[in-house]
Formats: structure tokens, C-alpha cells, sequence
């Protein structure tokens, strides 16, 4: 079993995984404004949100930004997108970004 890192350089493009890698996400994240990176597309029968975890900015600047990283675990073999919004919880309508993965599963 692999992990596979990708981040917001990734967006658009199409990974590959084996049946027990687990993909790894970085994105950057400033929870403090409200807006946190939530999962809006994904096949449950594929792929698994296994943990999400977010790393504090490495300075004391008061608004900076860290790095918000979900981990996924391949199930089965198929391919499904991977689709995550950054959105305030009480405006699910109004996303300021989103990221996007095809990910196949062999």
C-alpha cells in the first residue's frame, strides 16, 4: 500500500491508485474566516474519507493560512471523481474555490 500526495497543482488532472493506497490531499486552508474544504463528490463505494486534519500556519501572523490535509482509502477498483469545495458551513451555495480529481482505482 502506497500514499499518494497531491495538491492544488493537481487540480483537474487524473490519478491513479491500487485497491489499499491511500490518497493524501494538501490544500490550504484559513479556517479562521469560516471557509474549510468539504467533500461534495465522491463514489463511497470507491473511495473512503479515511481522516482530515488540518496543519496551523508556522507563524504567529495574525490570518495566516495552514494547510488542510484529507486522506481517502481506495476500496475497490472503478473510477470516481473527487470533487471538494472551500465554503463557509452556513453558505454552501456560495463556494470561493473548489478542487477537482479523477481518480482511477486498479
Amino acid at each position: 500500500m502506497t500514499i499518494l500526495t497531491a495538491d492544488q497543482h493537481n487540480h483537474g488532472q487524473t490519478v491513479q491508485l491500487a485497491v489499499g493506497d491511500t490518497l493524501e490531499l494538501r490544500l490550504p486552508e484559513n479556517p479562521t474566516t469560516g471557509y474549510q474544504w468539504v467533500t461534495t463528490t465522491i463514489d463511497n463505494t470507491l473511495l473512503s474519507e479515511l481522516a482530515h486534519d488540518f496543519i496551523p500556519p508556522a507563524t504567529d501572523a495574525y490570518g495566516a493560512g495552514g494547510v488542510r490535509i484529507l486522506r481517502y482509502r481506495a476500496l475497490a477498483r472503478g473510477r470516481s471523481p473527487l470533487e471538494l469545495t472551500l465554503r463557509r458551513e452556513w453558505e454552501p451555495e456560495n463556494p470561493i474555490d473548489h478542487f477537482k480529481l479523477d481518480v482511477i482505482v486498479t
